[in-house]
């Protein structure tokens, strides 16, 4: 429910009001939030209203007050729009006096004013009044001169005038009928061509002028007016009748004032009244599941509270009820006034006591009174009470309270009441006069009983609480014990079946019993079968013998036909949730009464009568980690969607149907996470730490009829962390994946380069065991075998030859042999793997070689880093290389000068070798000789480059080794 008020935009779920206010960009700006004319839905459900500041919008989404239009004075003054309608093509009408009608089209903004056909002047004007029918037009009306209604159709833009010759005040449209209100009168004209029908105002045979703006019709064939300043009025088509409503001090749900302004029903048949100065009043269009008595606790000062103990209905349908100490009363439904009886010890004839247990009226229309003060007689003509004395009570009960529980007629005519101190038989005397007797011949009998039958064979039943169940029956003056039933059980009231005579229904502490006195078999009925509580004060038979049930947890209605218990509580309508013994009752007219403790209900069994219309539930708010949530996509489509972290929820639910709100139901359930359906009358629910995945939250209402809404739906999906989603697990697969392959890969390629580092080692092993069986078969093994053949031609004394030089060449090629050897092992030995000792190795062997020649020697090799290291084949094929270069020089060249040196430069270290002899362009076939061929070979089995550079005076030879 939607409230314009001055202060600001109010809605109402039927638990929670919330103001919502415009607060404008600039905080100095001037604010106005007075809500002018009609509250405008559009089919989004923004809400629309209008003041003499601008149009206003409340956003669904943003559920905030947006000024949508803002008004300069310059261009209306300061006049004050008030919405009317908002038409089919999105235009918002108002209107405004001194202004005139204006329309607003909220999807193209655009404004535009039309110019009422009617002399408008502000100091001529009365009142405005506006309406719109069936088929939208807008009616309205300009008291100025008694100027006539006009009729403005929204599709063509025209005007037409309506009532010239006499003007209503205001128009009620029906879907048959028009109804006019004037000050002394309704005039009814139907659609169908038919005479007017004249209502002439009366109540009360008192014709009851009123003055009235606003008005409708229900479903019920009645219309209802404010009545500016004089209350609510309505008016009954059904009797022809008139009612009126007024403030009253003496009554809480009255009127808070009789300035009643704006009327609206919802669609569960309530009707809103706004009040002037006064708020809103509702009242229930509805006829009501129960009625109840007081409707307010204030309502009937004279009763100090409304304690109920007995029923009964008159004639005139009037309710008679007796009160704990409030004496008895008796209540008119249809006018609300009551009358009430107390005892009054200054009066002779009063009330003799202020506790009335039993109302009884007789065969010959007596009415009879059970009081505190005793039994009497009531002459309701006179108002006079007659008290029935009782004989034969002992002296101890003399002063005691008789406390009466039940009163019954026999089928003797004679009458007997069960008291809280026993029974007491009462005879018709042939006089007309009566006798009271208290039955003490008995213990059973004179004890405290609290409801009595009597059986068709003349046989009793008589419940008393502290003993069972007894069965009596009467001999002459006295009474004789048959049986005991229930012993030691709690026993309220008997009713016999009013299909089966020997079924008896007892309300008993242990539940409802049905107890067949023919087989003496019983059956019990209590919570654990459904009743609203196990503690059962009476029940009631309606046409169908199915049963309504009393307890001290609400009404139990029991469908005998298919066992079926519904129950009802305060929340359905009732009084309270507990009633009182003996405070039920069934009136000729097919009415149930029950009473309890803050007064009584009343209801028909038969229709019984509900709300059949579904409510509507809405979520009216989603929290998330306790702070509201607004998404267009959850607010226009139902779709949330949230991250894993986001997963503390908090949903607020209404139930939309006003007629009594605190007894409205949400049942809810979350699928995905709850098993069951919840039913609360709360109007929240909250889910902690929700797990990532998809839920559907459910959610249905019940109105106080218990008729249930429809489902109202909200998709809810927390998505799981990266490292959740299949697509993550499928990602982080493969890229496991791919590390296995890269690692395997590198694992393999590692372990396939050490394995070929092993077969190059091996192999290089191998290259260096060729190499030095090469040299050791080469030098060595050649060395040997020359001085193995001379030494056998000296032990052969062969002549020819000379054995001194034999023995000087034997001497020479183990010379040989063991420099050869030197020159291995050295290239063997890690210790010499730098370039360094390689350097100090040449200059070493080179002054050895060259040592006793007339030779000029020239070695120059310059600081070298301790860091560079050469293997076992460079370190041998340089020092052979240059040993063979600086022969050749001395050989071959003739040279005088030999000069041996080293450069390091560009990444490469190079050994030039200079002589000063006869040069290249002298022995032509020198860099073709076998010699040169093994220089080449060397320096390529090492990766290494070699050149013989003629110069002007002899040759250089460069060979050099990448560093």
């Amino acid at each position: 429910m939607w409230f314009g008020t001055p202060d600001g935009l109010c809605r109402y779920d039927g638990s929670v009001l919330i103001t919502y206010r415009y607060e404008p960009a600039l905080p100095d700006a001037p604010v106005n939030n007075f809500v002018r004319g009609k509250l405008l839905e559009d089919k989004s459900g923004n809400i629309w209203y209008t003041n003499e500041t601008g149009i206003f919008k409340w956003s669904v989404l943003s559920q905030k007050i947006e000024i949508v239009y803002p008004f300069r004075r310059k261009d209306f003054g300061n006049t004050q729009f008030a919405g009317i309608t908002l038409d089919k093509q999105n235009n918002l009408w108002m209107l405004s006096l001194p202004g005139g009608l204006a329309s607003y089209n909220i999807i193209t903004k655009q404004l535009k004013f039309l110019s009422l056909p009617v002399p408008v002047g502000s100091r001529t004007i009365l009142y405005s009044y506006s309406t719109v029918d069936l088929e939208g037009n807008i009616w309205m009306r300009v008291v100025t001169a008694n100027e006539p209604f006009l009729k403005l159709n929204t599709s063509t833009g025209k005007f037409s005038k309506e009532f010239i010759e006499n003007p209503p005040h205001a128009v009620i449209f029906d879907i048959d009928k028009m109804v006019l209100t004037y000050d002394d009168k309704l005039v009814v004209r139907y659609n169908t061509p038919s005479p007017d029908v004249v209502i002439t105002k009366q109540i009360n045979n008192k014709k009851i002028p009123f003055f009235s703006l606003s008005g409708l019709a229900d479903s019920h064939d009645r219309f209802w007016f404010t009545a500016l300043g004089k209350g609510l009025m309505s008016y009954n088509e059904a009797d022809g009748k008139f009612y009126e409503y007024h403030h009253e001090n003496s009554k809480l749900k009255s009127l808070a004032f009789d300035l009643t302004t704006c009327l609206y029903i919802d669609r569960s048949d309530n009707l809103w009244i706004g009040i002037d100065g006064g708020g809103v009043a509702k009242i229930d269009l509805k006829q009501p599941r129960f009625y109840v008595f007081p409707q307010s606790e204030g309502d009937y000062p004279v009763l100090k509270d409304y304690f109920t103990k007995c029923f009964y209905e008159d004639d005139k349908r009037r309710i008679w009820f007796g009160s704990h100490n409030n004496g008895f009363s008796i209540y008119d439904p249809a006018t609300t006034l009551l009358i009430n009886y107390k005892n009054n010890p200054l009066q002779p004839g009063s009330l003799p006591g202020n506790s009335v247990q039993g109302f009884y009226r007789d065969s010959r229309q007596n009415m009879w009174l059970m009081t505190s003060g005793g039994l009497c007689l009531f002459n309701e003509g006179k108002e006079t009470f007659k008290v029935i004395a009782v004989n034969n009570l002992p002296a101890q009960y003399q002063s005691k309270n008789l406390s009466a529980y039940k009163f019954t007629e026999l089928k003797n005519g004679d009458f007997m009441m069960v008291t809280l101190i026993g029974l007491v038989y009462i005879t018709r005397l042939a006089t007309g006069r009566f006798m009271a007797n208290y039955v003490g011949n008995n213990n059973f009998l004179s004890s405290t009983s609290t409801d009595i039958v009597e059986m068709d064979d003349k046989t009793f039943f008589i419940a008393n609480p502290g003993i069972g169940l007894l069965h009596f029956k009467k001999a002459d003056d006295s009474f004789k014990l048959i049986k005991m039933f229930f012993n030691d059980v709690d026993l309220r009231s008997i009713r016999i079946d009013e299909q089966h005579d020997n079924i008896l229904w007892i309300a008993s502490a242990k539940g409802l019993i049905r107890f067949n006195t023919s087989d003496e078999k019983y059956e019990i009925w209590n919570s654990k079968n459904g009743l609203a509580n196990s503690y059962v004060y009476g029940s009631l038979e309606d046409e169908k013998h199915n049963l309504w049930i009393s307890t001290n947890g609400g009404l139990s209605y029991l469908d005998r036909n298919n066992n079926q218990i519904d129950n009802y509580s305060y929340q359905d309508g009732l009084q309270s949730n507990e009633f009182n013994t003996q405070a039920f009752y069934k009136s000729a007219t097919n009415t149930f009464y029950f009473g309890g403790i803050k007064g009584f209900n009343w209801f028909k069994s038969k229709p019984f009568s509900a709300n059949s219309q579904k409510p509507q539930v809405a979520i009216t708010e989603v929290d998330i980690d306790d702070k509201i949530y607004l998404d267009s996509t959850l607010i226009l489509h139902k779709n949330l969607f949230l991250p894993y972290y986001k997963n503390d929820l908090h949903f607020k639910f209404a139930s939309l149907d006003h007629t009594r709100p605190q007894a409205n139901r949400i049942t809810y359930k979350l699928d995905g996470w709850d098993n069951k359906w919840i039913t609360t009358y709360l109007h929240s629910a909250r889910y902690a730490n929700l797990t990532p995945g998809k839920y559907t939250l459910r959610v249905k209402a019940s109105n106080a009829a218990g008729v249930w809404s429809d489902e109202e739906q909200i998709n809810l999906r927390i998505f799981k962390p990266l490292w959740n989603e299949y697509w993550f697990y499928f990602l982080m697969g493969l890229i496991f994946i791919m590390l296995v392959v890269l690692i395997t890969y590198a694992i393999v390629k590692q372990r396939v380069k050490q394995r070929l580092q092993k077969l190059e080692k091996q192999a290089a092993i191998n290259v260096e065991r060729n190499r030095i069986s090469k040299d050791m078969h080469d030098e060595i093994g050649n060395g040997l075998t020359h001085i193995a053949l001379l030494s056998e031609l000296i032990q052969q004394h062969q002549p020819g030859l000379s054995i001194q030089k034999d023995i000087t060449s034997i001497s020479t090629s183990a010379r040989q042999l063991v420099q050869s050897m030197s020159e291995i092992i050295w290239s063997m030995s890690p210790q010499n793997d730098t370039l360094e000792n390689l350097l100090a190795y040449i200059r070493e062997q080179t002054h050895q070689y060259f040592e006793g020649m007339h030779l000029n020697l020239v070695i120059d090799f310059p600081e070298v880093p301790a860091s560079i290291t050469l293997t076992n084949e460079e370190r041998r094929n340089i020092f052979l290389v240059t040993k063979e270069a600086m022969a050749n020089a001395m050989k071959h060249a003739h040279a005088t000068t030999i000069s041996l040196s080293l450069e390091i430069l560009d990444g490469y270290y190079c050994f030039n070798v200079t002589d000063n002899g006869v040069g290249l362009s002298i022995n032509k076939t020198r860099v073709s000789s076998n010699g040169v061929k093994n220089m080449k070979k060397r320096m390529q089995d090492i990766n290494g480059t070699i050149k013989w550079i003629s110069q002007p005076k002899g040759t250089r030879v460069e060979y050099c080794l990448p560093l």
